[in-house]
């Protein structure tokens, strides 16, 4: 569901970004979009200086599109979430995400050797996410393919399936499920021993139930909306920061 709202700036002069021009008196389009997707998001505390600090140290910058979202969500969790797009299916564990984000999932954490960072850049992408089994969503942060979405297979790097034109038209494909009630380890024991299986019941089963439960007891989940505001039809960087507030 996508809500519009549209304000004519009249008094105050813009330039373009692409050619320098300037502009007076351009529409001002504020486009918030709601999609099939949960969320459990990290703090976004100074997630803005860390942004900067990031693209500064690996000399690029993120598509506008997608630092909106990390703005907002500064990354987050996505359990029971899917995806299907040109033939290419996976689940999606979660985005990476900057300071408080969890460390499973935090992009200074996550990936401890600048080199493995470098190596992304350099061919023109940065990973934005990961599946169950650490195979990467990466975008583009080249000029030719700045914004497209990729899935890299964790065992295959250098072979990229490019799989849409822009992080919105991802997260339209990503379809997510409640987590719902998460059962005890009593309750998970009372199920064995009725289906006639007591005797799997060990205490390394306990362990895997028991980080189970722990992984999903703090997950949050929201409604995943994307919101950005278009100057004469294009993403403005003024208003990318996180301290404009859109209604």
């Amino acid at each position: 569901m996508v809500t519009e709202n549209k304000i004519t700036l009249l008094n105050e002069e813009f330039e373009n970004e692409k050619t320098g021009e300037k502009i007076q008196g351009i529409t001002w389009i504020h486009l918030k979009e709601k999609y099939n997707m949960l969320i459990s998001k990290f703090s976004n505390e100074k997630v803005e200086f860390e942004i900067r600090v990031f693209e500064e140290k690996f000399q690029f910058e993120f598509p506008l599109q997608y630092k909106r979202f990390l703005l907002k969500y500064n990354g987050g969790q996505t359990p029971k979430t899917k995806f299907t797009i040109n033939k290419k299916s996976s689940d999606l564990r979660g985005f990476f995400g900057f300071g408080n984000a969890d460390e499973n999932y935090n992009f200074t954490n996550y990936f401890r050797d600048d080199d493995e960072i470098w190596n992304f850049i350099n061919n023109m992408v940065c990973p934005i996410g990961k599946n169950n089994y650490g195979d990467y969503i990466l975008i583009g942060v080249g000029k030719e393919n700045n914004g497209v979405i990729y899935f890299m297979y964790h065992d295959r790097p250098q072979k990229n399936i490019e799989l849409c034109l822009d992080f919105a038209l991802f997260i339209k494909k990503c379809k997510s499920e409640t987590i719902g009630h998460i059962e005890t380890i009593e309750e998970r024991k009372e199920y064995l021993i009725a289906n006639g299986n007591g005797d799997l019941v060990d205490d390394g089963l306990i362990e895997i139930w028991q980080a189970e439960i722990d992984r999903y007891a703090n997950i949050n989940q929201e409604e995943l909306i994307l919101e950005w505001i278009l100057l004469d039809g294009h993403m403005h960087k003024r208003y990318i920061s996180s301290q404009v507030t859109l209604a």
